[in-house]
């Protein structure tokens, strides 16, 4: 092994801030489960504890899906996140690696979470175009329960809004965006 073993990869490379001594979190563990209690205490680890304590049906399945799933985390900014997920994404799924913005704060982790997931649990057998309005609708529900707590997202807040105003025409565009045509 090039580099030597990573004795500290069980607490996300942080021992100071991290621990996780069974390896139970339910990302990037040989044997994960969906205990969040374990989990790195960043902005990731943190979002899923909210989605696990507040985020309601859907934080559950996002919290299922990924440790059934055994996905893991690559978390960028800048240029590597465009690099990984193209110019306006702010996170993608590859397979069962999920690369997510890693400048987000801990609400914004659990709404790019629950999207991702929801990809993931969905595979590659589903059209993107299908996948993407259901990732939404499944994001924005979490967002829902989480917003306000600690101010409200920027980012997700005017998409809140929209889809709360015209949830047909919200549908329809991000299908459309993503490659669905007429068929939207």
């Amino acid at each position: 092994m090039a580099g030597g073993l990573n004795l500290y990869g069980y607490a996300g490379s942080d021992p100071i801030n991290s621990s996780d001594p069974f390896g139970l979190c339910p990302y990037g563990q040989a044997k994960p489960d969906e205990d969040v209690s374990n989990c790195p205490k960043d902005a990731l680890g943190n979002g899923m504890r909210l989605l696990k304590s507040e985020g309601g049906a859907k934080g559950a399945a996002t919290i299922h899906t990924i440790a059934a799933h055994h996905v893991s985390f690559d978390l960028e900014s800048g240029k590597a996140l465009t690099k990984a997920c193209g110019t306006r994404a702010h996170g993608c799924t590859q397979g069962s690696k999920i690369t997510l913005d890693a400048t987000a704060d801990a609400e914004d982790m659990a709404v790019r979470v629950t999207h991702e997931a929801t990809h993931v649990r969905m595979g590659y057998a589903t059209a993107y175009s299908v996948q993407e309005p259901i990732a939404w609708g499944n994001a924005l529900d979490v967002y829902s329960r989480l917003r306000g707590k600690n101010g409200r997202s920027a980012f997700y807040e005017p998409y809140f809004q929209w889809r709360t105003r015209d949830p047909v025409g919200f549908k329809r565009a991000v299908c459309r965006s993503s490659g669905g045509g007429k068929g939207c």
